[in-house]
């Protein structure tokens, strides 16, 4: 049943923008009456019971709701509705309720204009269709369903356009004495905002009913992390037990002013406490407050309507909250409703700024027993004496289809003579020849040639399928990121050293006729990807033509050039050749090759595979884009291996370039007009000289 107090009709014809502080008001009251009767059905349990039911029934996971979930839910979006009507989005973790025919009457009322004014003097008015109302009625359920009230809360949070900008947080079982009460009452609310008014101020978090309250200083150094009780595990174990660990903390004096740049961090653990409790809202409240300094959930589990109401109070007062990557939360309510990425809430920025370096790459900086990379392992892997490494930090993560390489900051506590300071970590989910490489090889294969492969201190697979045919493999090599220590540009002088390199890699490995019969089944075929090829051209084609016009003359060009290269590939595929079999690099680029003064120095394997040598050196020319160059990188490539046939090494570099064309998520021309001119007419010229037209 619905009674209107004050009013008999329903919404007034509402203006396009709306006070924010009327609204905040709104909710404040609305959180504080969820809770009176969040409170009554607790009360009377053991008369009327708590009508609870299972809303995960038939998925395994225990998702209770209650008499208080439908009846606070429907108190605090039946009001929404009737006073600002159906042009203010609302967002309920309970769905639409029908009218609960046992519950308590839902009475609809505003709150006094005044209510807030005393920490609020000033005001903001907002587009009312940009605004969204997220709605938790009664967070901590299953701690209600237990007794265990204290970890019960109602959560009320308001965004613009998928941000937050105020929110509310009412425990309805926290006793409170305000000044106006004198001794501890039922219930405590926070309440918040982050937007600048119109007197210039941000109103900050205050505690209703208290206008004295502040939030206090957090002590220099102190991370207090809360903790989910019935969720220590898993993946917050994981964070739990590195952010414990040195070199987590941000270092000294570094406290970041915002989440653009990942702060710097120290030699300290960042975690100097923790504390287990009970539902998301109180453990949000608790950072909020001050109590604590960072609620570690670096999982999914959590939704929307939980996280909205803390990020904007905790940025009203100096924290953040981000997901696990330190990247923002959208408020999308025709989006999806789930926090998959997880949620790390910090006192200040620069906590979450560590807490997500950590826990951004946790499900990656793993050992092969895929426990959370440790210092104890990485001083086995250096075969370091225990307690010798100070501390490591990842300081980049790169990921690619079923590989990740680290890049790994360590410091020492004994002397660091000769021992590396940063380190790549590559950490592969797929049967790859890489390690086997390294293992075969090693700085063995090519001394003495001006070409080696990276220094490598750990080599490590395991075979995760039966059959074998499926490995996760770790490569703990030297980092050549950084001085001394170039990539490979584009230019012609350093095509001419990568061209070099290859030969020398591509000679050594062709007098190694067992390890190549051995790898023989991993060998190239040629795909026929003609549809897809020309899908994908033609999606280019969208990116770069400027009028339809214009896109409808590239695609009669690139069906007509698709066609023509399928063509060429099937004439020729089945052609035998006789240059030799040796280990190719499988995916050449420039940007894969490192030069150190005169040396040069061959990196990411994942793609190599036992094939002619053509495909590495039309990979290395188209995705430069150097088609002006193929005829001297082949020339040099001819002089330093003679036994191979120029014609017809020819030949087939220019079937591997049409080949890869038709690899086109492989090779990725760069989205301009003239580049891909260049790249057509270069096939167009392929093709007329293989006479496939």
């Amino acid at each position: 049943m619905v009674t209107m107090a004050g009013y008999a009709e329903g919404p007034a014809e509402m203006a396009e923008h709306i006070s924010l502080k009327g609204l905040v008001s709104q909710c404040v009251d609305l959180a504080q009456r969820a809770g009176e009767l969040i409170r009554a059905v607790s009360d009377n349990k053991s008369e009327c019971g708590i009508g609870t039911h299972d809303k995960g029934l038939g998925t395994g996971n225990f998702d209770p709701q209650t008499l208080a979930d439908r009846q606070a839910q429907r108190c605090i979006v039946e009001n929404l509705r009737a006073i600002y009507g159906s042009q203010l989005r609302i967002v309920g973790e309970e769905g639409e309720l029908g009218v609960e025919a046992d519950g308590e009457e839902i009475v609809i009322r505003r709150p006094s204009e005044t209510l807030l004014d005393q920490e609020w003097p000033g005001d903001l008015r907002l587009p009312l269709a940009e605004l969204c109302v997220w709605v938790d009625p009664l967070d901590g359920t299953k701690e209600f369903t237990q007794g265990r009230y204290e970890y019960v809360s109602t959560l009320i949070g308001i965004s613009q356009n998928g941000h937050p900008v105020a929110g509310v947080i009412s425990e309805p079982y926290s006793y409170w004495a305000t000044p106006c009460q004198g001794q501890p009452g039922p219930g405590r609310l926070l309440w918040g905002c982050c937007l600048r008014d119109s007197k210039g101020t941000v109103p900050g978090v205050h505690v209703l009913g208290d206008p004295h309250w502040r939030r206090p200083t957090r002590p220099p150094g102190r991370c207090v992390a809360v903790i989910s009780r019935s969720r220590a595990s898993g993946e917050v174990g994981d964070a739990l037990q590195r952010l414990t660990e040195p070199g987590t903390a941000p270092k000294e004096g570094t406290e970041g002013e915002d989440l653009s740049t990942p702060v710097e961090l120290g030699d300290l653990p960042l975690i100097t406490g923790t504390q287990q409790v009970g539902g998301a809202g109180h453990k949000v409240a608790r950072v909020v407050d001050g109590a604590a300094d960072l609620w570690l959930f670096p999982r999914g589990g959590t939704s929307r309507w939980d996280s909205c109401a803390a990020e904007a109070m905790l940025e009203a007062c100096g924290g953040a909250l981000r997901n696990r990557f330190g990247q923002r939360i959208f408020y999308d309510p025709d989006g999806t409703m789930e926090n998959s990425e997880g949620v790390l809430a910090a006192a200040s920025v620069g906590i979450l700024s560590a807490a997500a370096q950590v826990c951004g790459t946790l499900d990656v900086a793993r050992d092969l027993q895929d426990r959370p990379l440790s210092r104890e392992w990485l001083e086995g892997a250096l075969q370091l004496p225990s307690g010798h490494l100070k501390a490591f930090t990842v300081t980049s993560c790169q990921r690619s289809g079923q590989c990740c390489d680290l890049r790994l900051a360590l410091r020492y506590a004994g002397a660091q003579d000769g021992l590396p300071t940063t380190l790549s970590f590559k950490r592969s989910w797929e049967k790859s020849m890489e390690p086997r490489i390294f293992e075969k090889f090693g700085d063995r294969l090519l001394q003495g040639a001006g070409v080696r492969l990276p220094r490598v201190f750990c080599n490590m697979s395991r075979e995760t399928e039966a059959d074998g045919s499926s490995a996760t493999s770790i490569l703990l090599m030297e980092d050549l990121s950084a001085a001394p220590f170039r990539r490979c540009t584009n230019s012609l002088d350093d095509l001419k050293l990568a061209t070099t390199a290859l030969a020398q890699f591509h000679a050594a490995t062709m007098g190694e006729k067992d390890f190549l019969a051995e790898l023989s089944k991993e060998g190239f075929v040629a795909e026929n990807l003609t549809q897809a090829a020309l899908d994908s051209w033609q999606e280019i084609v969208k990116l770069v033509a400027e009028t339809p016009e214009e896109a409808a003359r590239w695609s009669i060009e690139i069906a007509d050039l698709v066609s023509g290269l399928a063509s060429c590939a099937k004439a020729t595929a089945t052609q035998p050749g006789s240059e030799a079999l040796c280990l190719i690099h499988g995916d050449f680029r420039s940007d894969h090759v490192i030069i150190e003064g005169k040396e040069v120095i061959l990196m990411a394997f994942s793609h190599a595979k036992v094939a002619t040598p053509a495909l590495d050196l039309a990979s290395l020319v188209t995705s430069s884009q150097s088609f002006a160059s193929l005829n001297q990188l082949l020339d040099l490539y001819c002089q330093l291996l003679p036994a191979q046939s120029m014609a017809e090494l020819r030949q087939s570099v220019r079937l591997a370039c049409l080949q890869l064309a038709l690899k086109p998520m492989e090779v990725k021309p760069p989205l301009d007009s003239r580049k891909l001119r260049l790249w057509v007419d270069f096939l167009w010229t392929l093709l007329n000289e293989m006479d496939a037209r």
